[in-house]
């Protein structure tokens, strides 16, 4: 009976918008760093890792460098948060290389507390339990993998997207969009310099889709206009960064890897 009457307590506590906000961020995310400190990296972890290592013996690149060569096959935000996470014990550990994943994962099942509390607490609960919990997500999280944080980019740009045109075509002035638009394509940037033009592809792919099934005929067109410039802006900057570190043949190299080797 006091069992039962605890998880009523418990179950309501979860449905207070910060409350519940606060500990779907807070329990996964001790969760998923548990076992961090306790083990040694593994697999891909460790090539993660030498990228991060490389930046604390030889200063930042924005393409990782391998053994002093650039090496143009992936982009850079999740090496140069292994970095950040490093220097203060000026060492790549299990921990600092897992934190970002964890953090990302962490973040992901807050935005869906986010935004199924929109329609429900009733579901917004159960969704996160249930994808909190599951076990391909919890690996994911749990190491140093790219997955994880690109995960959390594209469902932040979702998130963004979907306050910019909510369902019910609600009306919403320029004025009220412009933050959203641009955390949306701010989160699309991340997720392209995390893993390639995918972090681009996938969420203005599924959101013009979504605009199409939905008949919205007036959004899809500035969505498109939107996507368009920020897709130009992107590539502007992105190619900056790479053509200051290597030139033209690293910039050459960083499409022929990035896009062209993975289409």
């Amino acid at each position: 009976m006091y069992f039962k009457h605890g998880l009523s307590r418990f179950y309501c506590f979860l449905h207070g918008k910060r409350a519940g906000g606060l500990f779907f961020f807070l329990a996964p995310l001790l969760l998923y760093i548990t076992a961090s400190p306790f083990r040694d990296l593994y697999g891909i972890e460790v090539r993660n890792a030498l990228f991060a290592r490389e930046m604390l013996e030889n200063g930042i690149s924005f393409i990782p460098n391998l053994m002093g060569r650039p090496y143009p096959d992936y982009p850079p935000l999740y090496f140069l948060l292994e970095y950040i996470f490093s220097l203060p014990s000026e060492r790549i550990t299990a921990f600092a290389a897992v934190l970002p994943s964890a953090l990302s994962a962490a973040g992901t099942v807050w935005l869906l507390w986010r935004y199924a509390s929109r329609i429900s607490p009733h579901i917004a609960v159960p969704a996160c339990l249930i994808l909190a919990a599951a076990p391909g997500f919890y690996l994911k999280a749990s190491h140093a993998t790219l997955d994880m944080l690109l995960a959390f980019e594209i469902f932040a740009a979702f998130y963004f997207l979907s306050l910019v045109w909510p369902h019910g075509k609600a009306e919403k002035t320029l004025k009220e969009q412009a933050p959203f638009l641009f955390l949306s394509a701010l989160f699309m940037f991340a997720a392209c310099i995390t893993k390639g033009p995918v972090g681009f592809i996938i969420p203005v792919g599924a959101w013009g889709f979504y605009l199409v099934i939905e008949k919205r005929w007036q959004e899809l067109t500035l969505f498109g206009i939107y996507s368009a410039v920020a897709a130009i802006l992107m590539v502007i900057i992105y190619s900056t960064l790479i053509y200051w570190q290597g030139g033209w043949p690293l910039i050459s190299k960083v499409i022929e890897n990035q896009v062209a080797g993975r289409m």
